[in-house]
């Protein structure tokens, strides 16, 4: 085995450069020759690390990680990109405690605000990720990716002239930020602009066939427009990658359980219940499910924890409005539809569902 320390620090440095470049496979070459020399050397481990985790390579990304942090648990880098890992895996709180100690180790670390402000949007503490994405972008304001996570904060914020300000240039500075383009897709959709989603979306994956992200978006739109074929394609992409996608999961079954394909729905969200036994989108459409299966009592026990757990879900009042209708319970149905009308922020859709009421005699 070589020992040669220069040639150790040459390697892990091209390495690095070709991690900035996402010229991905030959960064993992470098840097392997360079652990090889020296096998605990934390820089080249953290760098490894952050390339795996843009191959999606999360176990890898995990070892190199906690191997750098056992050997200096006060890297705020390799407390960052860890962090990004959780993020990706959406294990959001351990992402936040590992940002939180980077940034009390180095509060000026902007890719680690870059992190965190994204772990927020992804909690929708939509202040709290301004906060962060704008001091990152004080230190480094043509950082292309921070651009596009504050952009999706401003959709959230449904302040589309800002989202678009954000997107617009952080495409300006790299046109194939697939990111971008899928979450400026997204505001396309939200101002009826169809002919732009479409094309942005195509884009993105045009450069990364393999974007969760914008597959996720497209997929769900292709669901709530009813073309239920395009939208299981989409998640099935996603899941032949990443089988333990809570949302792929999460959707896809509730799309097999629109088609009344109930095995095929059961099986996804049964999955997502064991990876998140409190996902209360999963168990309201589990009780769904199991309400058309006329699997009454199975049913209650889903959409009672759904509504204990979070008590504004519209959709599982109505479905547990549903399921005591089909019980003979019209006290408790109206009770129940009555609730969820008064939570369903969409107006169209309100005057829907009590035109359906109307019909079967339910009069809210």
């Amino acid at each position: 085995m070589e020992t040669d320390p220069d040639k150790a620090q040459s390697l892990r440095t091209r390495g690095d450069i070709y991690r900035i470049l996402n010229k991905c496979e030959d960064a993992i070459k470098d840097l392997n020759k360079s652990l090889e020399i020296e096998p605990n050397n934390v820089y080249a481990l953290r760098v490894r690390g952050s390339v795996y985790t843009k191959l999606k390579n999360f176990d890898d990304a995990f070892k190199d990680l906690n191997k750098a942090l056992e050997l200096d648990p006060v890297n705020s880098y390799a407390l960052g990109v860890r962090a990004e890992v959780y993020t990706k895996l959406r294990k959001f709180d351990d992402a936040l405690n590992d940002s939180n100690k980077a940034l009390e180790i180095d509060p000026d670390n902007s890719y680690v605000l870059g992190v965190r402000g994204e772990i927020y949007l992804k909690l929708k503490n939509y202040d709290k990720a301004l906060e962060d994405l704008n001091k990152s972008l004080k230190f480094d304001p043509d950082n292309s990716y921070v651009l596009s996570v504050r952009g999706e904060v401003y959709l959230k914020l449904d302040n589309y002239d800002e989202a678009f300000k954000n997107l617009d240039k952080a495409l300006e500075i790299d046109q194939n930020n697939s990111y971008a383009l899928g979450v400026r897709g997204e505001v396309y959709y939200m101002i009826e602009n169809y002919d732009e989603v479409f094309k942005n979306f195509n884009k993105a994956l045009e450069i990364d066939p393999e974007n969760s992200y914008v597959l996720e978006i497209r997929g769900d739109i292709f669901r709530m427009w009813g073309k239920y074929d395009e939208s299981l394609k989409d998640f099935s992409t996603i899941l032949e990658r990443d089988p333990k996608n809570t949302y792929a999961l999460a959707i896809r079954g509730r799309v097999y359980g629109i088609l009344d394909k109930y095995k095929d729905a059961l099986n996804d969200l049964d999955n997502l219940l064991d990876l998140d036994p409190d996902n209360t989108w999963a168990l309201t459409t589990r009780g769904d499910v199991y309400r058309r299966q006329w699997k009454y009592n199975d049913a209650l026990i889903d959409l009672d924890k759904s509504l204990k757990l979070d008590p504004s879900n519209s959709f599982a009042w109505r479905i547990r409005g549903m399921t005591y209708y089909s019980l003979n319970k019209h006290i408790n149905a109206i009770m129940d539809l009555d609730k969820s009308l008064k939570l369903e922020n969409d107006y169209e859709f309100k005057l829907k569902m009590l035109r359906i009421y109307h019909q079967i005699g339910l009069h809210l």
